[in-house]
């Protein structure tokens, strides 16, 4: 482990049961369990031990009644809670991160879908949640008046210790979020979808109480305990086409996001550890546009029988030749100061050619190309710091943190071999497939990747993969 160490384990149980002439109830379990160590260069009795050493135990529970024996009208009900619990290791040496907290979430939910007529569908939704998070977290008391919570949140206050106050911050969040569409179909080729939504996300443990250096980015990181409630209104449309061998979909979409939380860089800070870069969460208005297109094309196809169904002939073909492409990009502003937000991904591109039962029956060959442009819009968050000369003295120089990286373009590709039931041809048993990514291992830099600041991304990967069907 260079930087880093993630175990992951998981459970997850589940049940229904069929009603005749109402509907299916279903229940559901899970539970997640993460350790994940942080390591950096220590010495002496440290050598060896982890900076962050952090354990995440979610469980989450779930009921939802579906009412679908009506032919027009469908409705979901539902219930859910969450019970979370954060312990870092008190041991490694190293203040933490983020402190011990319990977080739990209460929901309840009704969707309603109903077919007014055979070319037009409307639906709606409403979910209310309580979201409560309970933490004991140590500040310095220099930097817990310095940000003016000593007369913010007194009631927080527990005790002091030293230079730090332990403090019990008890925050509860009441949130809803709502939404109603419809769905028109001008015929079997042609049909528009439109969606109006707003809901609410509070802010989470990370954008709260961050307070330190994160080790496996090299960079210090400072949540705010004043932060409020994000409030999202989103209008999106999608356009359908479906016609012969061409399936070709647009979505564009307009989001407005009141108390938008970003992470922004805003200086740097000396430690015994080194100089390290400063994130600070911020709040602000945020204007998002974007659009969504994805094709698809089938260049060649095998008819292989016209089989008749319910609502008529059905021509069934073999997909033997197909060309995917994707691309997206979203335009993000900070509306009150009228500039770009940042890390916003930049316009993206990706070409996939499958060849489908190629040469052998459950043979395929897929070759992907991924093309990123490089983003134009960016805030400018450089900072000027005093830098020690070899000669002695300091130099004021610029840290040129906001310029994103150069486009990049990528290419995979992959083979895939199915194994076929024998009792029945058409049933995948297993399948075995070899994927390579980044061809031509090329030297590129992702800008929502944090460590571009120190390293290439991922170079030439290539892996095997083996999946059994039970």
């Amino acid at each position: 482990c260079a930087t880093f160490c993630l175990a992951h384990h998981s459970l997850r149980l589940s049940a229904f049961k069929r009603f005749a002439g109402l509907g299916k109830l279903e229940a559901d379990y899970s539970l997640q369990f993460n350790n994940r160590k942080e390591y950096d260069i220590r010495r002496g009795s440290n050598a060896g031990r982890a900076s962050l050493d952090m354990d995440l135990t979610t469980h989450i529970a779930a009921v939802n009644m579906l009412f679908d024996s009506n032919k027009t009208t469908t409705i979901n009900v539902g219930l859910d809670g969450m019970y979370q619990v954060n312990t870092p290791d008190a041991n490694t040496g190293v203040r933490r991160l983020i402190p011990d907290y319990d977080a739990t979430k209460v929901g309840a939910y009704i969707s309603i879908n109903h077919q007014l007529k055979d070319s037009w569908i409307i639906d709606a939704g409403l979910r209310l949640d309580s979201y409560k998070i309970d933490a004991d977290k140590f500040y310095f008391q220099t930097r817990w008046e310095s940000l003016g919570y000593d007369e913010q949140f007194p009631q927080f206050e527990r005790r002091t210790e030293g230079n730090q106050l332990l403090t019990n911050p008890v925050l509860d969040y009441g949130l809803y979020a709502f939404t109603v569409g419809t769905k028109y179909f001008f015929n079997d080729h042609y049909d528009i979808a439109v969606n109006l939504s707003s809901a609410n996300r509070a802010p989470n443990p990370s954008e709260l109480f961050s307070d330190g250096l994160h080790h496996a980015l090299a960079t210090i990181e400072l949540g705010r305990l004043d932060l409020e409630k994000e409030q999202s209104y989103k209008l999106n449309s999608t356009f359908h086409i479906n016609h012969g061998k061409l399936d070709l979909e647009l979505n564009p979409y307009v989001n407005f996001v009141k108390d938008f939380i970003q992470l922004v860089p805003t200086s740097i800070e000396t430690t015994t550890r080194g100089a390290f870069p400063v994130y600070q969460y911020e709040q602000l208005d945020a204007g998002l546009i974007g659009i969504d297109v994805s094709a698809s094309y089938d260049v060649f196809a095998k008819k292989e029988a016209d089989v008749t169904e319910e609502g008529g002939l059905n021509r069934n073909q073999q997909r033997l030749l197909n060309f995917n492409s994707q691309f997206s990009y979203i335009h993000g502003t900070d509306v009150d100061a009228n500039e770009a937000l940042i890390d916003m991904p930049p316009a993206q591109f990706n070409n996939t050619v499958t060849w489908f039962n190629a040469i052998n029956t459950g043979l395929d060959f897929h070759l992907t190309n991924q093309t990123t442009l490089e983003q134009t819009r960016f805030p400018d968050n450089d900072y000027e710091v005093n830098v020690p000369l070899e000669t002695g003295g300091f130099e004021m120089r610029e840290v040129n943190i906001s310029q994103p990286p150069s486009a990049y373009s990528l290419w995979d590709a992959g083979v895939s071999y199915s194994f076929f039931s024998k009792k029945n041809p058409k049933i995948k048993k297993s399948i075995l497939r070899l994927s390579i990514h980044n061809i031509f291992n090329t030297n590129y830099r992702n800008y929502l990747n944090r460590q571009r600041f120190y390293a290439d991304d991922i170079g030439r990967d290539i892996q095997l993969q083996f999946i059994y069907n039970i």
